[in-house]
């Protein structure tokens, strides 16, 4: 509640201010006199989470305390396993802020485990474990607005009214939130929150050491705010706030004066010839409109529960409590800058405290000083791919330096593909995840400075990708602010490729016009992923695509006719690289090794499937089975013509019956009625007529007949040929063609009546020792074969040796028409191993 303005300030008891409402920071850290949030609320925060009870559970491990509940800005802080030093800080565990921080100031003159810490500034821990000094106090008469370099430090001893505890603080969206404990209630305790434009630094005055003095400068906007709790116990505490000026602030003639812009550096005692007002100091500013950008709160009571997840050091219980803070000993507040009129940005932050209520009086202990900026490093990644092997690049926004702009560089960062974007937060982006840095161009002279990546990432493959901004001050070697990790997720996935194929040749095949091995061409795309190359230049296997022929097939291959039983082993090839390639695409094709590749010996329905493996831009993708486009069907037919040799007597006529088997791929069939089959004749010496001639197929037995006669002896040559359309592709057979399925032509014979027929027999079943004569005999029918009448023998007296032997003999058929197409023959053999005649032979004269 409000109370009125003081003689020094505002007084308070709870929350404190003046002004209007609208200037006052906004609830993201709620100003309410407590550490740990009453009513969490989405979007507002205080330091501590919410509850009243602690555990190591949820985010904290070990030792560490976990204050239970909801929107808190830091947790898991920790007593010290080391005897003799301070606790352990918490981590910043609250939504993305531009800083945060959090100090475990030395004590001093206490005995709980405070004391021995490392000086500031100094390596390992000069002070021993008993010391009952505290490091970072002021060892000479220091003042507010003496010149920073005048103030000097080492170890001291305080009372404890000085002494500072925890200090804690964040920076957003022109914010800056601060609280802090004090570690007693009883005595004048004046709390000063200064927040420089310039890098503060303590210095060691040698290496090691726990003395130095401070090195930096003040400029024209500094602001410092305090807290004063003027007596005892129970006393209403009141803020003040001052700004650092450069000049007076009335002209010798009591005129206005304007002061120079935010950020002139102006340092006490030191000199401007061209400016007559030239006078650096502290202006006390607490009853003007822009003190209400300035919101403090305390606590009225004691907060036996209310200490946040770390060890609140508060010396007032009979027995030490880590988690209580009494009445008075918690102060905190936020600034709104823009209110403040504050238009630079803030480097360091320094709080400290006051020996008496003067703004003057002497300085005692500090904490820090603190690297703390409120520059505004805003991020925006670069492109829209979010696919493997595309360009990552970054820009970021630098607003609230002074003068012209240093330096960004730009850390990108790999997590795991499915990694949670949600589950990244301020502290992940660690050096082992860190995969380039890429230093930041700039066209800017002035505030806002816009940077961009002066090269781009070729992300290597999928993952989380998190850019992180560092903005350096010219002349400084660490970053003055760094955008927050977590604030620009770039998930790059692998992108999904098709794969599409062209057999090569394609459509219906004849299957006798394949000489030589089919092939595939692959084309792997993907138009969602443009300018990443499939490819992969390892040699690994990445990239490449390997080519699997199924089939064949009796009938259009579906999704489950791919087997193994039925895949074609030496067409599986895997290719060696990509022919060509564009933005977008890569088109492979088979590669066959020496004495490789398929050339179908079957007619059917052949299936190409082409599977591309992926690579670290791109998942693997393959062909499916029943896919049309990666199909293809070979077709065959073949044709044949009986009898292939005969022996005519001229002018009877010779009858050939021409057949035709057809196969579309699903099998063999005898052709179609009405197939059409032609006959060419070619003589030699005979005069056999029709030469040319065709038949038509006789209902599904796929043959017809064809008949020739000659007048003269001699031999003819007939040649049976077929066009037939399968599958919509025409193919043609001839028989003599050599194909391995045709016939050859028909070769045939013409005699003239009185030609002597020679006759070929062996006879077998004789001994070794056997003699005698064989005598054969030809008949014109089977009967009279078989009764041994009307037979016309002829034979040759043979002697045998060794009782198997080819003999010959002929026979004339005479001028009688009586004599057929065809005769019979029987051997009678006589000798010295008795007499016995064979069966009859069927012999065909003419077809």
């Amino acid at each position: 509640m409000y109370l009125g303005a003081a003689a020094a300030g505002i007084v308070l008891t709870a929350v404190f201010g003046i002004g209007q409402v609208l200037a006052q920071p906004s609830s993201f850290v709620v100003i309410d006199g407590f550490i740990r949030s009453q009513a969490p609320v989405t979007g507002q925060n205080d330091w501590g989470n919410s509850g009243i009870t602690y555990n190591n559970a949820g985010s904290c491990t070990g030792v560490q305390i976990h204050a239970v509940g909801t929107n808190g800005l830091f947790d898991c802080g920790s007593v010290n396993p080391t005897a003799g030093h301070a606790p352990i800080q918490p981590n910043y565990v609250g939504p993305s802020v531009q800083a945060s921080t959090f100090i475990v100031d030395p004590l001093a003159n206490q005995g709980h485990g405070d004391l021995g810490n490392p000086c500031i500034g100094a390596t390992g821990n000069p002070l021993s474990p008993t010391s009952d000094l505290d490091p970072t106090t002021y060892t000479q008469s220091t003042k507010n607005g003496d010149a920073l370099t005048s103030y000097t430090y080492g170890p001291g001893g305080l009372t404890p009214k000085d002494d500072i505890g925890n200090l804690y603080a964040v920076a957003r969206n022109g914010e800056i939130f601060f609280g802090g404990e004090r570690v007693i209630n009883n005595g004048d305790s004046h709390f000063d929150f200064e927040f420089l434009q310039q890098k503060l630094k303590a210095n060691p005055s040698v290496a090691g050491s726990c003395t130095g003095a401070f090195q930096g400068n003040r400029s024209q906007g500094d602001f410092l705010t305090s807290v004063d709790f003027p007596q005892a116990s129970g006393a209403p505490p009141t803020k003040s706030v001052n700004e650092w000026h450069c000049d007076n602030e009335t002209t010798k003639k009591g005129g206005p004066v304007t002061q120079p812009p935010v950020g002139t550096m102006c340092d006490p005692g030191t000199s401007n010839a061209s400016d007559p007002n030239w006078n650096p100091h502290y202006q006390d500013i607490s009853g003007s409109t822009r003190a209400a950008a300035v919101s403090l709160a305390s606590n009225t009571a004691d907060l036996s529960t209310g200490c946040g997840g770390w060890v609140c050091r508060d010396e007032i219980p009979a027995v030490y409590d880590p988690h209580f803070v009494s009445f008075e000993e918690f102060m905190e507040g936020g600034i709104n800058l823009s209110e403040l009129g504050f238009t630079g940005c803030v480097n360091s932050f320094i709080p400290h405290t006051r020996s008496s209520g003067s703004f003057t009086a002497q300085l005692k202990d500090f904490a820090g000083p603190i690297n703390f900026n409120t520059c505004s490093v805003t991020t925006t990644p670069g492109g829209t791919s979010h696919f493997a092997g595309a360009n990552l690049s970054d820009s970021a926004t630098v607003t609230g330096f002074i003068g012209g702009p240093g330096t960004v560089s730009f850390d990108l960062y790999k997590f795991p593909a499915g990694t949670d974007p949600a589950s990244v937060t301020s502290t992940s982006c660690i050096s082992t995840l860190r995969v380039a840095t890429i230093a930041g161009t700039t066209n800017d002279h002035a505030s806002p400075a816009t940077f961009t990546t002066s090269s781009t990432y070729s992300s290597a493959g999928p993952g989380l990708y998190e850019w992180v901004a560092s903005y350096f001050d010219p002349n400084e070697t660490t970053a003055t602010v760094v955008s927050t990790c977590g604030q620009e997720p770039w998930a790059v996935n692998q992108a999904t490729p098709d794969v599409t194929t062209s057999p090569t040749p394609a459509g219906t095949l004849d299957l006798m016009g394949l000489t030589g091995p089919v092939n595939d061409t692959a084309t792997v795309g993907s138009t969602t992923n443009p300018g990443s190359n499939p490819a992969d230049a390892t040699g690994t296997g990445l990239g490449k695509v390997t080519f699997k022929l199924y089939g064949p097939f009796n009938a259009v291959p579906t999704s489950a006719s791919c087997l193994s039983t039925k895949e074609q082993a030496s067409a599986a090839q895997t290719v060696s690289g990509t022919n060509s390639t564009s933005g977008t695409s890569a088109t492979y094709a088979t590669s066959y090794g020496a004495g490789q590749g398929f050339t179908p010996s079957q007619a059917g329905w052949y299936q190409w499937i082409a599977s591309y493996a992926g690579n670290l831009a791109n998942a693997p993708a393959t062909g499916v089975c029943g896919d049309s486009a990666e199909q293809f069907r070979v077709v065959d037919a073949n044709i044949q013509i009986t009898p292939l040799t005969a022996t005519n007597i001229v002018g009877n006529n010779h009858v050939l019956t021409g057949h035709v088997n057809v196969n579309d791929g699903s099998g063999n069939a005898n052709a179609p009625v009405g197939t059409t089959i032609s006959f060419a004749v070619t003589n030699n010496g005979a005069t056999a007529t029709p030469a040319n001639g065709s038949c038509t197929t006789v209902g599904t037995t796929g043959s017809c007949t064809f008949t020739i006669n000659s007048a003269t002896a001699g031999t003819s040559t007939i040649r049976a040929s077929v066009t037939i359309s399968l599958g919509g592709l025409s193919i043609s057979r001839h028989t003599g063609d050599n194909y391995s399925t045709d016939s050859a032509d028909a070769q045939k014979t013409w005699i003239a009546p009185n030609t002597r027929l020679t006759v070929y027999d062996q006879i077998s079943g004789l001994t070794s020792g056997a003699t005698g004569t064989v005598t054969y005999t030809a008949y014109k029918s089977a009967s009279d074969c078989q009764s041994n009448i009307n037979g016309t023998p002829e034979g040759t007296a043979t002697t045998f040796t060794g009782g198997v032997s080819a003999q010959s003999s002929s026979v004339t058929i005479g001028p009688d028409t009586a004599w057929g197409s065809t005769i019979y023959w029987t051997a009678q053999y006589t000798g010295n191993e008795g007499t016995f005649t064979s069966a009859c032979v069927e012999y065909a004269v003419s077809g």
